[in-house]
Formats: structure tokens, C-alpha cells, sequence
């Protein structure tokens, strides 16, 4: 099942093309929307929010799709999804805890409250939450009262509350509905703290793994507020994948896990570092206890490359890590890995990789291929199997 990530690749990039400019796209290939670049503002949202609102909202339903393309993984039984319940984390004001919070919002033509899960990644932006596209947007409208959490619990907001000045979808989810879950992703910039600080500096970020291998271990975070679930704590399944869905390209990822709506949009760590690689998006029908998470590619490349460009070697970086010390390795295909703040270790597997250290003290290594290695700031040691170097 290895390689999942690249079968749809050409088939994407030739519906994007094909696809008409949305109006109010800022970039080809995304959708955007500035809810407060209008008459309301930031503090008009978080007036809105009080305690009580936020205990009332309901969890936004996960989509369900028919279950028909779905294929278990040889070995997989029921019997092995007996660890599908979620374990309650209930202190959120660590990190990585932290880093995951509650959006809150409303939808235009509906009455209501909802909420989706959510999580803060690594940009230069440093207000940048990724979340499910269906948490953000639907038929043709952007939602509403959009506010971001961090380290919710028990209707007290730790870290404050964070408002969303911007949100943005893949044209390919506003435009063609028949592909929703397998670009099931949606970002949003959010508003600094009364006093300034933005999301990242209060507390802090994951970093992000684009088209990675997707049978890893996965820890899935989420909010989820249905069928004995409150929305009011944290929880977190962790899992191989069980299952994945062949009838979407790519095919999202089945893990064992039984949270419900409102975890939907939640980041999927790979298990043993603090890379996003997937977020939870649905469920299917006649699949038992199963979570399905749509891997991070395409869709969240835009996302990620339209409003926030990074860069390694003048690529658009493909793993990039924390704002903490990172170990961060390759894949067989041709990575562009940036190391950010922190004494990093950088590797490339194979093909024709650019690493980046940024600042600290990192290690570089090439892999098999023809490779590109720039430490970046501070001292920096390796250059073994780089075949061009820059500040080693």
C-alpha cells in the first residue's frame, strides 16, 4: 500500500487547471474569505463567545460516506480495533496539548451553535490553525463567529481566545463537491491577544509532513462532543492505519478510534514527532469504530503555499519542523525539508532532496540521490552526501 500519496497527483493537477478562478480567490487553487474585513471585529467575536455559548455548541456531524471503496488492511479484524476508544488528555496547558483547540463558529441559514477541533502549525505567520474544510466552509458559504481555542477545557480558555481574520479552503473542495474528503482541509489566519501575541508565541506549534508515507503510526487530537462526548475536553486515539478508502484519491486513512463529531478537523500526529500528516475528516457506513483522516497533500499544499510560503533552497518546503529541537527524515521520493529554530537533524532518504536547517546548531546528512543542504544561520555540521552546499 505503500505510495498512496502520489496515485492521484497528475489527475489533481489537471483538475485544478481545469477548474474555473473562483471569485475571491487570492491564488490559484484556493478560496478565501476575510469575515472581518467588514462591519464586525475581532472583539465583536469573542463578546459573542461567552462561557455559556461555547458549552451549548453542538459538534459540527462527520460526514458519512457509503463505505463502498473502503478496503481493510490484511490482518485487521474487529477483534484488533478493541483500542478504538479515545483516552481523555486532561491537561491541555502542556504542549503538545496545548497546541490543539476548540473552533467555534456559526453557519449562515442555520440555527445553532458548532464546533470543530483544530491545531496551530509552524509558519511564518505564526497564526496559522489548520482544520477540516467542512469546519470552515459549506455550499458556497464561508462560516461565521469563527474562534479559535487553545487548550479548551471545561469551558475555561487558558491561553485566550483567537479569532479568525481569515479562512481558506482548496478550490477543488468549493468547486467540484464530489471530491470533498480526500481535500478535506481547511486553515485560517487568527487575531493576535489584546496585547499582541500571536497563537504560535503563546503556545507554540506542530509542524507539518506533506505527502508522506501514510501507514505510520498515527496520535489523532479532537474535541469530540457526540454520543458520550461533551466537546468540552481532549482526546486522542492512537493507531496504525485499519483501513483505506480506494474509492477517493488520495485514499484517506482508517484508524481505530471512536470519536464523534466536533473532532472532526483535529491534527493526526505521526506518532514519535510533532508532525501533522493527516487531520480527522469523516466515517463510513458499516465500518465500526473507524476514524478516517484525509492525508495532508495536495489540498493542504496550497493551503499552506498560498498564504504562507516557506522555502527551502526556493522550493516549497514539504516537511518542515518545529520551533524546537526536530528530527526530521525523509521519505523515498523527492523531499524539501526545512528545520526552522532549533538544533535540528536533518536527513534525506532518496531522490533529489533540499534540506534546510535554518537557525541553531543542526546536523545535515544527504541521502541516495543528488542533494541539496543548506544549514542556514548558527553552526552547523554534516554535508555528508549533499552534493552542493551552502553554510556547511
Amino acid at each position: 500500500m505503500r505510495g498512496l500519496a502520489g496515485i492521484a497527483a497528475a489527475a489533481v493537477a489537471a483538475l485544478l487547471l481545469a477548474l474555473p478562478a473562483p471569485a475571491g480567490a487570492d491564488a490559484p487553487g484556493v478560496v478565501s474569505e476575510r469575515p472581518l474585513a467588514g462591519s464586525g471585529s475581532v472583539q465583536d467575536v469573542r463578546r459573542f463567545w461567552t462561557p455559556e455559548r461555547m458549552s451549548r455548541a453542538a459538534g459540527r456531524p462527520a460526514p458519512e460516506v457509503s463505505g463502498a471503496g473502503v478496503e481493510t488492511i490484511a490482518g485487521t479484524s474487529a477483534s484488533s480495533r478493541a483500542g478504538a476508544a479515545a483516552v481523555e488528555q486532561p491537561n491541555t496547558t502542556v504542549f503538545p496539548n496545548r497546541v490543539v483547540g476548540r473552533i467555534f463558529f456559526t453557519i449562515p441559514g442555520q440555527s445553532g451553535l458548532f464546533s470543530c477541533s483544530g491545531a496551530v502549525i509552524n509558519t511564518d505567520a505564526d497564526s496559522f490553525v489548520l482544520t477540516a474544510s467542512h469546519c470552515v466552509f459549506e455550499d458556497g458559504d464561508f462560516f461565521t463567529n469563527v474562534n479559535f481555542v487553545p487548550g479548551y477545557r471545561l469551558g475555561q480558555s487558558p491561553f485566550g481566545e483567537f479569532p479568525a481574520t481569515q479562512l481558506d479552503v482548496p478550490a477543488v473542495v468549493a468547486n467540484s463537491p464530489q471530491l470533498p474528503f480526500a481535500f478535506d482541509h481547511g486553515s485560517m489566519l487568527v487575531a493576535p491577544t489584546p496585547s499582541g501575541s500571536r497563537v504560535e508565541e503563546v503556545v507554540g506549534a506542530f509542524g507539518v509532513s506533506l505527502f508522506g508515507d501514510p501507514e505510520q503510526n498515527w496520535r489523532a487530537y479532537g474535541y469530540p462532543a457526540e454520543d458520550g462526548f461533551d466537546g468540552e475536553r481532549l482526546f486522542t486515539c492512537d493507531s496504525p492505519p485499519t483501513t483505506f478508502d480506494l474509492q477517493l484519491d488520495p485514499p484517506p486513512i482508517g484508524i481505530s478510534c471512536d470519536m464523534t463529531g466536533g473532532a472532526s478537523g483535529g491534527p493526526w500526529l505521526i506518532q514519535g514527532t510533532n508532525l501533522v500528516g493527516s487531520n480527522s475528516s469523516f466515517v463510513a457506513e458499516n465500518v465500526p469504530d473507524t476514524l478516517f483522516g484525509s492525508q495532508l497533500a495536495d489540498g493542504a499544499a496550497e493551503l499552506f503555499d498560498s498564504a504562507h510560503p516557506i522555502r527551502c533552497g526556493g522550493k516549497p518546503a514539504t516537511i518542515v519542523g518545529t520551533e524546537g529541537p526536530d528530527r526530521l527524515v525523509g521519505s523515498r521520493a523527492k523531499d524539501v525539508i526545512l528545520g526552522d529554530l532549533g538544533d535540528d537533524v536533518i536527513i534525506g532518504k532518496g531522490g533529489k532532496d533540499k534540506l534546510c536547517g535554518e537557525e541553531g546548531r543542526d546536523k545535515i546528512k544527504g541521502g541516495k540521490g543528488r542533494d541539496f543542504c543548506d544549514g542556514g544561520p548558527g553552526k552547523d555540521r554534516g554535508g555528508g552526501g549533499c552534493e552542493k552546499t551552502k553554510r556547511l
